[in-house]
């Protein structure tokens, strides 16, 4: 089997503690990656460097990340980095995925929506913010997102919410 052909490679529910700088170099096909349910201490900036053209999936899901690293995927149709710890998104985290159309935040420890976030997610269509402790939605928490279709924030502890037309 010749590596560089892999078009899927799920690595979850192992031990692994460390992404190295450029550990994806030897895989340029791959469209998916599933690193979820890993001990993550370390994940290099560079790390997918060389899938960055190619990768369409990737989930972080349950690896312990405490900081969302700066992506460079500028392919990436899907993010899953639920069921972590982050308990905010800087705002330019996001800037380079672009043509993300579904986020899974959700089981973090984010106070609030990270609307500063948004934008540059422009075709942003599915959104998860399930299960974390915000206490207010309102407004302005989902301006830029245009083209979002499906928005969960069940299981949230809002006690303000405010939806109005504009």
């Amino acid at each position: 089997m010749q590596i560089q052909l892999l078009v899927v490679l799920d690595l979850s529910s192992n031990d692994i503690t460390t992404i190295d700088r450029e550990a994806f170099c030897c895989v340029p096909n791959l469209q998916h990656l599933d690193l979820s349910s890993n001990p993550l201490h370390h994940l290099a900036p560079d790390a997918f460097h060389g899938v960055r053209n190619h990768l369409h999936h990737l989930s972080l899901a349950a690896t312990g990340l405490t900081l969302l690293p700066t992506f460079q995927l500028p392919r990436l149709k899907t993010l899953n980095v639920s069921a972590n710890r982050l308990t905010f998104v800087p705002r330019d985290t996001l800037y380079n995925l672009s043509d993300v159309r579904e986020l899974d935040l959700s089981r973090n420890e984010l106070p609030g929506p990270p609307n500063a976030a948004w934008q540059s997610m422009h075709h942003l269509r599915s959104l998860s913010l399930a299960g974390n402790p915000i206490t207010t939605v309102m407004n302005d928490s989902f301006v830029g997102l245009e083209r979002l279709e499906e928005l969960d924030i069940s299981d949230i502890r809002a006690d303000n919410f405010s939806v109005r037309g504009s």
